[in-house]
């Protein structure tokens, strides 16, 4: 009799230790889910994917040094039945009715203080929201920008994205498809 015994302790501690293993397989899982950013953008819909940047003083008033249109080079996807990309690749039009989402990686240099840096989005040539405000501190001269923003369309609109320093002084975007990056997605109705 002590062996049965045993044997369904043993029988028990095995299912013991199965059923911590799901367990905690399943909670890293939820977990996973919960915090990935893909599961919280899945309705998301990619229209447009560009590995390099450019800044560009083609298109008035923005034509210093100081003040420019960020110019996507470099295009790896393009819906155009949602997204054309015109004034060299300075204009994104938005065909479709609806909220798209932009996101933006790219790295500015010679950078001065103290001097405020700008990123801001345009909608129909006028602001429609400032992406990033970087104080530059004394003593750094590059900073790497990551951000991202939101704006609706009516399906006729175009937008743009703007760099500009406060007071005006000279700056560039280092030349890097490994360092300068722009998407843009779509939010379906």
């Amino acid at each position: 009799m002590p062996k049965k015994k045993k044997k369904k302790k043993k029988n028990l501690n095995a299912s013991i230790i199965i059923f911590g293993i799901i367990s905690m397989a399943a909670l890293g899982l939820s977990l996973y889910t919960f915090f990935s950013p893909q599961s919280k953008d899945s309705s998301f819909k990619i229209v447009g994917i560009w590995d390099d940047l450019n800044q560009n003083m083609d298109y008035a008033p923005y034509t210093l040094e100081t003040s420019w249109l960020v110019e996507l080079k470099d295009n790896s996807y393009i819906d155009s039945n949602y997204i054309n990309v015109i004034n060299t690749g300075t204009r994104v039009t938005l065909a479709k009715t609806g909220w798209y989402r932009i996101q933006i990686n790219m790295l500015l240099y010679d950078l001065t203080s103290p001097t405020v840096y700008r990123l801001v989005l345009l909608k129909n040539g006028v602001i429609e929201s400032i992406l990033v405000r970087y104080y530059s501190p004394s003593g750094v001269s590059t900073n790497h920008i990551h951000a991202q923003g939101f704006v609706q369309s009516d399906g006729d609109d175009y937008i743009e994205m703007r760099v500009y320093s406060d007071p005006s002084e000279n700056f560039y975007l280092l030349q890097s498809p490994d360092l300068n990056q722009f998407s843009i997605e779509y939010l379906p109705n």
